[in-house]
């Protein structure tokens, strides 16, 4: 019977033994997963960070994007006054060369 009893508590014994050790592996285990999550956590917040830069990246762009497209109907506009007053100069110079012409013709009668 004593027999039986210490066999008993030894059998305890090692049984207490492989549940501590599991205990402790479970223990390692949860930690590495508490590590990884904390791990997951900080990569989230930079994602976070980043998205959030990109989103004003993003504003910014669409702020620059309006202005050039701005300046490209200024310049067209630019455009247009230059071509009008090309035209204009041009007329002139036509008018200018008529008058000179008529000039010309004035003095040569004038001479004549």
């Amino acid at each position: 019977m004593m027999q039986d009893l210490n066999h008993l508590m030894s059998f305890a014994g090692i049984e207490r033994l492989k549940l501590n050790q599991m205990k402790d592996e479970a223990d390692v285990e949860n930690n590495d997963l508490k590590n990884e999550l904390a791990s997951l956590g900080s990569k989230y917040e930079i994602m976070e960070q980043e998205k959030n830069r990109l989103a004003q990246d993003k504003g910014e762009l669409e702020i620059t994007k309006a202005n050039l497209e701005e300046c490209l109907r200024n310049m067209d506009r630019e455009k247009g006054d230059l071509n009008e007053s090309y035209t204009l100069l041009g007329m002139e110079k036509e008018d200018l060369l008529d008058s000179l012409e008529n000039s010309t013709r004035e003095r040569e009668k004038l001479g004549q």
